[in-house]
């Protein structure tokens, strides 16, 4: 867990420093809806095959992390999931409330929070590496303690 809190915390500090973070979310809303739609493909392409199929929490996953937007209209396209309810209903809703969320974050001066979220995450990293080392240094004094232990209690079982 403190490893990945370090390496947020520089990717953090990165973003930050280089105010990179609408290039990343370009970058990941691409990558993401890219997903989306081989998701969508290769579902439909395996239902008429009639081979293994992705699972339906894999479709909404990937609709919820911002691929809605392409695989709602998708959908559509390849006549794909349009009768289930979960789809027709499901990603028009995700979708909606991504643009609420957008509305939002560019209402509010969404920046400004990112830059705080990432000063703290910086701020996590610097307090991380010595938090690491501590519980890397604990959980090896448990595990010498617990081999000992073990050989104390294998010593007395021993001499009963």
């Amino acid at each position: 867990m403190m490893f990945w809190i370090i390496i947020l915390g520089t990717f953090g500090w990165i973003i930050y420093q280089y105010n990179l973070f609408m290039h990343l979310l370009y970058t990941y809303l691409l990558i993401i809806s890219a997903i989306g739609i081989f998701l969508m493909a290769k579902d439909k392409i395996s239902a008429i095959k009639s081979k293994y199929r992705t699972p339906e929490i894999t479709l909404i996953a990937v609709a919820s992390l911002g691929g809605a937007v392409v695989m709602w209209p998708l959908m559509y396209i390849i006549k794909h999931k349009i009768r289930k309810p979960l789809f027709y209903i499901g990603f028009p809703t995700i979708f909606a409330l991504q643009l609420i969320l957008c509305w939002v974050f560019a209402t509010f001066e969404f920046l400004e929070i990112v830059n705080v979220v990432l000063a703290i995450t910086f701020l996590l990293f610097i307090v991380g590496i010595p938090l690491c080392i501590v519980i890397f240094l604990m959980r090896f004094l448990i595990m010498i303690s617990e081999r000992f232990c073990s050989k104390i209690l294998l010593l007395i079982s021993f001499f009963k």
